[in-house]
């Protein structure tokens, strides 16, 4: 009897276009909704079917529940060869390429949804709020002219460095923050909002006065790179202001920052302290002629 019920379900294009999603990666019922343009309903009937014949399984992270496939599934021996090719053949489908781009966007916004939540747990809580204006301070040099506030989240950060600066630019890759930054800043003709990854910033060499990473460093994939495209943006006596939780690794020790100015000849440690569970530097681009720390 198993043997008709996975012909069937072999022959049935939807569920095949499933396995083929699955093969490559797992995911939730509203996603495969999304990438599938089916109902929830038609989508979850072929996932009961897929797990009933043991081809999938799932499990609960969260709120969400995720579906993937058995590695090696309980098959009959006269199926197996059949299902070792169909593997492959169902590449063949005149939906899968479109099918497994949407997925490619699928697990890109999963990624951001799941940043999001972590940003916006952090933001309730608060813990820097009592260091924001020396940290903004330290990134003022004598000429205000341009701030870049990068991994600036939902744009709060401007209400305090506005008065400072002609111009503000708020970098943010997630569309979800940018969203709140937007009505946030209002009609403030002086604050930019650019969507863009840190660690590939759309700005010209030397343009910014000062730099933040306020809260943001230890989201970043490569924080050093994100950090030398800074040092690349930055004018000459300008500053990075850096304001982050220490983690357990003791990722960004004040030997990590020494390190990249030794690493980077115009780049001059000020200022790293270290309070309750949150550190504090200050970072200045300057001539390459004068002694470090």
């Amino acid at each position: 009897m198993q043997t008709i019920e996975l012909l069937k379900t072999f022959s049935e294009p939807h569920r095949l276009r499933i396995l083929n999603l699955l093969l490559t990666s797992e995911l939730s019922v509203s996603e495969l909704v999304e990438i599938l343009t089916l109902s929830q309903s038609n989508v979850s009937h072929h996932l009961k079917i897929l797990k009933n014949q043991g081809l999938i399984e799932s499990y609960k992270s969260g709120a969400q529940k995720y579906y993937r496939n058995i590695e090696q599934p309980s098959i009959p021996s006269n199926l197996q060869k059949i299902w070792s090719e169909l593997k492959t053949i169902i590449k063949e489908l005149p939906e899968s390429s479109e099918d497994e781009r949407k997925l490619i966007n699928a697990i890109a916004q999963r990624k951001n949804s799941d940043l999001d939540n972590t940003i916006n747990l952090w933001r309730k809580q608060q813990p820097d709020i009592l260091f924001t204006s020396e940290v903004a301070l330290d990134g003022i040099p004598k000429t205000h002219n341009l701030a870049v506030d990068i991994g600036s989240g939902m744009g709060d950060f401007f209400k305090v460095i506005e008065r400072s600066f002609r111009k503000i630019i708020c970098i943010e890759i997630s569309q979800n923050q940018l969203k709140i930054a937007r009505e946030n800043i209002m009609n403030q003709e002086q604050v930019h909002l650019l969507q863009s990854d840190a660690h590939f910033l759309p700005l010209g060499d030397h343009v910014a006065d000062s730099i933040y990473f306020r809260m943001a460093l230890r989201f970043f994939k490569n924080p050093e790179m994100a950090i030398q495209e800074a040092i690349r943006i930055l004018n000459i006596s300008g500053k990075i202001s850096i304001i982050d939780q220490i983690d357990s690794l003791n990722s960004f020790s004040e030997q990590f920052f020494k390190k990249l100015c030794l690493e980077n000849s115009n780049l001059y440690l000020v200022k790293y302290n270290r309070r309750g569970g949150l550190f504090l530097c200050t970072l200045e681009k300057k001539y390459p002629d004068q002694e470090k720390f």
